[in-house]
């Protein structure tokens, strides 16, 4: 409980944020959880191996990042144990999980070529650019400060600013026990040694590839929170004379973490969108998954959810919409993200209007030209 309090049980505003707007991340780290717990187990029976089999298939299929969480760091955990103590007892399980991947790939495959799906998500992962090293590391940095709620930089020493402090003092503590977590526990057992490469693989892939774009892809990081803090929790109950002291640091953390909640009701960005959808008589249109079904629940018509090839171009997002949705002539599209601008000018003209209302983008023309079928 002390470990998973600073970053996981009394979650900071950025994390409260993330865990709102991140439903399918949501649902991948449970089915992740529950493959770890499995590998707990002693024995492996087919009706637990199917079930870890089937998660993975789930996982696979609809959020590949599912394999940084338990692919990876299992398959590189099973060959570490098998090389330093010739460990060969836990080949079923991962034999249940690279089954489940060829599974879900097979899936994809088979949707992807009648066309049965475009599943949402971003470019495909590449190792970023030498020029780009130090934005991500700083987007890493900065990410990890405010998800703890801990960003100090520019403050003042203060009474008003003491939790702030503390909580950075927090964090830089909870980091340096994950570090001799990991030193003490890699070879302690299989389960442990799948936490330390899980903590630490996902931070490593988000410095050196291209999965970085702004502050709230520190999202891709929660996992790495959670099974550090599992592994700080294994480590300090394999030291008896640390258990008064998890104890008693569990309540000064309560203390601490606590004044970080907020009560506000969320921005307005949605409710401007409509606002400006319905002032400007723009009626039915396009938009990028997220922001189109948040805005069709809150206008006077719908906005139909789209997404981009490789050659960029906008066509219907096939992921729980409707085909008979599209068709129809529109006046704008709506984006979140502001490299989609160029794609959508390109595509029906570099006389589109745009309005940026709190980092949404709605380019709009004159005449209704967009189709998407």
């Amino acid at each position: 409980i002390a470990a998973l309090i600073p970053c996981v049980i009394i979650s900071s505003p950025m994390a409260s944020t993330m865990t709102l707007g991140t439903c399918v991340h949501v649902g991948t780290i449970i089915f992740a959880l529950v493959c770890l717990n499995m590998l707990r187990c002693d024995k492996h029976t087919i009706a637990k191996l199917a079930c870890v089999t089937t998660l993975t298939v789930a996982s696979v299929f609809s959020d590949s990042i599912f394999n940084y969480y338990i692919t990876i760091p299992i398959v590189v955990t099973f060959v570490v144990h098998l090389l330093i103590n010739k460990d060969f007892s836990k080949w079923r399980y991962v034999f249940a999980v690279i089954v489940g991947v060829v599974i879900a790939k097979f899936l994809t495959l088979v949707a992807n070529y009648f066309g049965l799906l475009n599943t949402p998500g971003t470019q495909p992962p590449a190792f970023v650019s030498y020029e780009n090293i130090p934005s991500n590391l700083n987007l890493f940095i900065v990410g990890i400060i405010q998800y703890f709620d801990a960003f100090i930089f520019g403050k003042q020493f203060s009474v008003s600013n003491a939790m702030i402090f503390s909580r950075f003092a927090v964090m830089i503590f909870w980091l340096a026990l994950l570090v001799v977590a990991i030193k003490k526990r890699f070879k302690a057992s299989f389960v442990d040694t799948a936490l330390s490469i899980s903590s630490v693989l996902l931070p490593v892939a988000y410095v050196a590839s291209n999965m970085p774009v702004d502050l709230d892809t520190t999202k891709y990081l929660v996992f790495s929170f959670i099974t550090g803090s599992a592994l700080i929790a294994r480590y300090l109950n394999s030291q008896a004379e640390q258990r008064l002291y998890a104890f008693a640091s569990t309540i000064i953390l309560i203390f601490i973490f606590i004044p970080s909640g907020r009560y506000e009701l969320p921005n307005s960005r949605v409710q401007d969108i409509s606002k400006f959808v319905r002032d400007n008589n723009l009626g039915d249109g396009y938009g990028t998954f997220w922001v189109a079904s948040a805005v069709t629940l809150f206008k006077n018509g719908d906005v139909r959810p789209i997404t981009f090839t490789d050659e960029n171009k906008a066509v219907r997002l096939n992921w729980l919409s409707n085909k008979a949705w599209y068709g129809f002539k529109s006046r704008y599209i709506v984006t979140e993200f502001k490299h989609d601008i160029d794609k959508i000018l390109n595509q029906y003209g570099r006389e589109g209007h745009i309005k940026e209302i709190d980092n949404a983008y709605i380019i709009y023309y004159d005449d209704a030209r967009i189709v998407i079928e």
